[in-house]
């Protein structure tokens, strides 16, 4: 089988959101909304189309993930770029054979190469901890987070002393 992981094409667009919608049916509620979040965000400003990554699995694409700007408002009103990333699907004929973790790690390798510091996400807890994530309060102790399934990950070393809220 070859796998292949690569920037998102608008020809995938159909085929993606469809993979998205299938992957979140009846998961957290009745039917699902995160194929239509994707949909628009491809138009927002803060979408970035580089780590919108497809995985595709002997020719078909069975996974997504997409990451897009964000920030985090220091005490002083001072503001540090900052990036999340969201949802990542797997088709769910391929769930639970590691294709999720592949396609994560490959996107957050991709991630580093240009320049994200470091993520603030929400999601599946337990998913990203057998991806290696960690909370933030366990990791960055100075992040204050409003949101409970907010979590922020390095990807480097960088100053948020102070860091207040995500804007």
């Amino acid at each position: 089988m070859s796998e292949i992981i690569r920037v998102e094409e608008p020809r995938d667009f159909a085929a993606v959101e469809n993979i998205v919608r299938e992957a979140f049916w009846n998961v957290y509620r009745l039917g699902c909304t995160e194929h239509y979040v994707l949909h628009r965000f491809r138009s927002e400003n803060a979408f970035i189309p580089e780590l919108s990554l497809v995985l595709e699995v002997d020719g078909r694409i069975i996974g997504h993930i997409m990451y897009a700007r964000a920030e985090l408002v220091r005490a002083d009103g001072s503001r540090v770029p900052s990036w999340t990333f969201g949802p990542i699907s797997i088709h769910p004929d391929f769930q639970h054979r590691g294709y999720g973790v592949r396609l994560l790690r490959s996107s957050l390798e991709k991630a580093r190469s240009l320049g994200v510091g470091f993520l603030c996400m929400e999601g599946n807890l337990a998913f990203y901890q057998h991806a290696g994530f960690r909370p933030a309060r366990m990791s960055l102790r100075f992040a204050i987070i409003r949101a409970t399934m907010r979590r922020f990950f390095s990807l480097r070393s960088s100053s948020l002393s102070g860091a207040r809220r995500i804007a």
